[in-house]
């Protein structure tokens, strides 16, 4: 009987790594924003480089690109690649690829017929991982990478990591989250009131993450439905690993598990952005969906 479960379903050899690692550095200094701040950033561009490199998807359909970062390093990683990007609110958008595709469409909602075998969906919209596996499965998309993978207790979503320890994601509301859905709807009525023609720049996706409508209580079941829809999942590793999270807290494997850092601290005049960034690392991960025939 096959084991339902493999951890690391693609193998990294260290020499490989640093070897990555040398020619990502010389690309990041590349980079068309230098201030990608609530966007990826060195730990999880590295990441996805070296997933790229390994898997070489013909194509990719990436759900949350924010200011286009992930866009031009997926072109720049794989030239001939065919790309899609998918965000229901471009208005954040800077870099935009002559050799991508564009839609405000959300993920579940795309037209994916006739797909290559080996296309790749990379996920950064800060949506249910759980909903994204099934829905990556229905469009017969084997190859995952989930970015926002945080674990019990931070983030804004229910990730695999919160799935996989049974946490479930429950965030409370606050009188701030109130204000500040009072003030956005406030603020796209008057200018829908003002100027009839205007096309209000919220959607009921934001509305469920304002109104903490997406929580979901522990429970055992859904790392049930995870497992049985996966063959693998595997967590890539930081670049390096510093005392204190990006949450300010202690980072240990006691409440933070983590896979052992790809470099030690005497390092880090080496790659000086690696280790300033070190932080902005939430466990990225690379899952295998099970065939629709398994």
């Amino acid at each position: 009987m096959k084991k339902p479960f493999i951890k690391n379903p693609i193998k990294f050899k260290k020499i490989e790594l640093h070897k990555f690692l040398k020619e990502f550095d010389k690309l990041y200094k590349k980079r068309p924003i230098k201030n990608n701040i609530g966007g990826m950033q060195y730990p999880h561009m590295f990441a996805v480089y070296c997933i790229l490199k390994k898997i070489k998807p013909s194509f990719v359909i990436e759900s949350g690109i924010y200011k286009g970062q992930s866009t031009w390093l997926i072109e720049k990683t794989l030239p001939k690649v065919k790309i899609l990007s998918i965000d229901i609110d471009m208005s954040n958008l800077i870099y935009k690829s002559n050799k991508a595709k564009y839609s405000t469409v959300d993920f579940s909602k795309q037209d994916f017929k006739k797909l290559p075998k080996n296309t790749l969906a990379f996920f950064d919209d800060h949506q249910n991982a759980l909903e994204r596996v099934l829905q990556c499965r229905k469009f017969g998309i084997k190859n995952l990478i989930y970015e926002d993978n945080y674990v019990d207790g931070t983030g804004d979503c229910y990730s695999l990591k919160k799935i996989l320890s049974n946490s479930g994601n429950i965030r409370k509301i606050t009188l701030k989250d109130i204000k500040r859905m009072i003030k956005k709807l406030l603020r796209e009525t008057l200018k829908k009131y003002f100027n009839q023609n205007y096309v209000p720049k919220i959607n009921i996706n934001e509305l469920i993450w304002l109104l903490k409508l997406d929580n979901v209580s522990p429970n055992l079941n859904d790392k049930k439905v995870l497992l049985k829809n996966i063959i693998s999942y595997q967590e890539f590793p930081p670049i390096f690993k510093t005392k204190l999270n990006r949450w300010g807290k202690k980072w240990n494997d006691d409440y933070f598990p983590t896979e052992k850092p790809i470099l030690k601290e005497d390092k880090k005049d080496l790659f000086k952005k690696a280790f300033d960034e070190a932080m902005s690392y939430t466990w990225i991960s690379f899952v295998k969906i099970r065939n629709l025939k398994n």
